[in-house]
């Protein structure tokens, strides 16, 4: 996890006016902190030494600045948080558009759903609070330091020792809160998943009278997801005190000596109230970095995963320009090396022929319903005799069609939910009396019988028409009438 991701900079507009912003608002600030400063320091030196009281003015003038360039900071971050999460949303909307819905059935809709909605809505605490400090600490903190060495060199030296405990602190904190923060989201999206896919099937959960077997499961992934919310919490709270422990001891060292040095006279009034002053101003921009780093952490987690998946499909579409003519009738086996694009080629190839082929793809699923159901889909009507034939032709003979398959199949042995898939695929080849089926790597988790079994079967179901698979296993290059070897692009 980056705290600062370049690419959001990089591609979105209205994020890089916000920079622009942020530099110079940080810029005007630290003018008018040091202002602010020096003018008390000059009015509180003067009314000690002979008793008068100096116009306010410049007082007055540099403390409305300062209160001003804040609200300026947050209406900003906050006009630019909104454009931003526009902008994203409005890209994934357009990247929808312009690739195949092989891409976007790739993906979990309940994921999707949570990182565009929740998940760009954590971009405001990341805008409005650890970006502006970010850019403050980075700009004004080493001219602070300058100034306090030319002020004041024994200050300076006490800030340059005591100020890199901040960051190791920070460094700690970003360790745990990043692992911390990863299990929180996950944690989401399997209780938003599990919830999704509850609702789809209640009516048939009433049916078996299941629903308080789901109830359980969701109870246990709400209670997954608060405890591990509570321990993102709890680091928070540490981390911030740990932080204002370090600064508040680092200012009191920096108070101490210029209090002994004041009554030994190796300093005047005017430049240890100065320095006295500006000693918060020079740790607080990094303790705001490090306050709002919580803030932002989840904000940071979500602009990855959302560039990640934009990056995605442009990957797939440069890793291979498929050519989806070349596939003949028979069985053709689709070979090479991993990452060479030989799921985008099956895919490209069930985009141009959806509604007369069927898919099985890499990604196998299972719902928490009766195996015949997670065959024939949940609330479809099932026809018997297409169940036969799809549950003989997978080998799917070592659990029966009533058989109550558990959330994500995990009661099911990784062969036999390949083989579930594989006949759930199969029914609904037979179902829509498809042209073409398309399997990738159906029987990669089968033994050496059931795979040469399933091979038989699907050979002979598909004499007609078109079986195209992906495969490493050798028994299928032996069954191939084409083979088509994709090489890396």
């Amino acid at each position: 996890m980056k705290p600062l991701d370049l690419r959001l900079f990089r591609e979105v507009k209205a994020a890089r006016w916000f920079i622009a912003g942020a530099v110079a608002l940080a810029f005007f600030s630290l003018l008018a902190t040091v202002g602010l400063a020096w003018q008390i320091s000059v009015v509180v030196t003067e009314l000690f030494a002979s008793g008068k009281l100096l116009p306010l003015t410049y007082l007055a003038v540099f403390a409305m600045l300062r209160v001003a360039l804040i609200w300026l900071n947050d209406y900003l971050a906050i006009s630019a948080a909104s454009r931003i999460k526009q902008d994203l949303r409005n890209r994934f909307l357009n990247q929808i558009d312009s690739t195949n819905s092989g891409w976007l059935a790739g993906q979990s809709a309940t994921e999707l759903a949570l990182l565009f909605g929740r998940g760009l809505d954590t971009l405001d605490s990341y805008f409005a609070k650890f970006v502006p400090h970010l850019f403050h600490a980075a700009i004004a903190t080493p001219v602070l330091v300058v100034i306090a060495y030319w002020v004041d060199f024994t200050s300076g030296i006490i800030f340059t020792f005591t100020l890199p405990l901040i960051p190791i602190f920070m460094v700690f904190i970003g360790w745990a809160t990043r692992v911390e923060q990863k299990n929180q989201l996950e944690s989401l999206t399997v209780l938003s998943q599990r919830f999704a896919q509850v609702l789809k099937g209640m009516a048939t959960l009433r049916i078996f009278g299941r629903e308080k077997n789901q109830e359980e499961q969701l109870a246990k992934s709400n209670n997954a997801y608060r405890e591990k919310t509570m321990r993102v919490l709890r680091i928070s709270f540490l981390s911030g005190f740990a932080l204002e422990l370090a600064a508040s001891l680092s200012v009191a060292l920096v108070a101490v000596a210029i209090g002994f040095r004041l009554v030994w006279g190796e300093i005047d009034l005017l430049p240890g109230l100065f320095i006295l002053l500006l000693a918060p101003e020079v740790y607080l921009p990094l303790r705001n970095v490090g306050a709002s780093f919580h803030a932002s952490s989840e904000g940071a987690v979500n602009i990855e995963r959302i560039f990640t998946l934009f990056e995605k499909p442009a990957l797939e579409q440069a890793a291979i320009k498929p050519d989806v003519r070349q596939f003949e009738s028979g069985v053709s086996l689709i070979s090479g090396p991993s990452g060479s694009g030989k799921t985008t080629l099956l895919r490209a190839y069930f985009e141009e022929n959806m509604k007369t082929s069927s898919l099985m793809a890499q990604d196998l699923q299972a719902w928490p319903l009766s195996v015949q159901e997670n065959i024939t889909g949940p609330g479809n009507r099932a026809n018997g005799r297409l169940v036969q034939i799809a549950v003989a032709a997978a080998v799917l003979d070592d659990v029966s069609l009533d058989y109550p398959v558990a959330e994500n199949g995990t009661n099911l042995s990784g062969g036999q939910l390949q083989r579930l898939n594989l006949a759930r695929t199969i029914y609904r080849f037979l179902l829509i009396e498809a042209e073409s089926l398309l399997l990738d790597e159906p029987t990669s988790a089968q033994d050496d019988e059931r795979c040469r079994k399933i091979i038989q079967n699907l050979a002979k179901l598909t004499d007609k028409g078109q079986l195209i698979v992906i495969s490493h296993q050798d028994a299928w290059r032996d069954v191939a009438e084409q083979v088509i070897e994709v090489q890396h692009a």
